[in-house]
């Protein structure tokens, strides 16, 4: 803004303004500066198209299959069941799902439980581990 408002001394007009600050600096520049484009103009096509990155992660449902879970167990806690035998397989779903990039919500309604269960559940697991290491 400073900018313009210096050329405005000059002239109203953004042209007449530019060549009279350049005679007034001793410039010689040839250069059309109304005709550049704007700081990052260049790369506007990566804001004005949408991105469709796809991400290649392993699907929740197999995350949850390859912790040993039994079809029935499986589908326990794909209802959200809460019993304590399942708590384990949970543990080691949660884990895996995490280190994969998973959001806490999505690895809750995978399984039917909130984002906030699940946060308990990987806290959990961090808090037995350092137990075991201070033994």
């Amino acid at each position: 803004m400073r900018g313009q408002a210096i050329l405005d001394l000059f002239s109203k007009d953004r042209r007449s303004a530019l060549n009279q600050y350049r005679s007034f600096m001793g410039l010689v520049d040839e250069h059309d500066y109304d005709e550049d484009q704007f700081v990052g103009e260049e790369y506007s096509y990566l804001i004005d198209q949408p991105q469709n990155i796809v991400h290649h992660r392993k699907k929740l449902d197999a995350v949850l299959a390859d912790t040993g879970v039994s079809v029935e167990e499986f589908e326990m806690i794909k209802t959200g069941s809460r019993q304590r035998s399942l708590e384990n397989y949970k543990i080691q779903y949660a884990n895996e799902a995490a280190r994969l990039k998973y959001t806490l919500k999505e690895i809750g309604q995978n399984i039917s439980v909130s984002d906030v269960s699940i946060f308990h559940l990987l806290h959990q697991r961090n808090q037995n581990k350092s137990d075991i290491i201070k033994s």
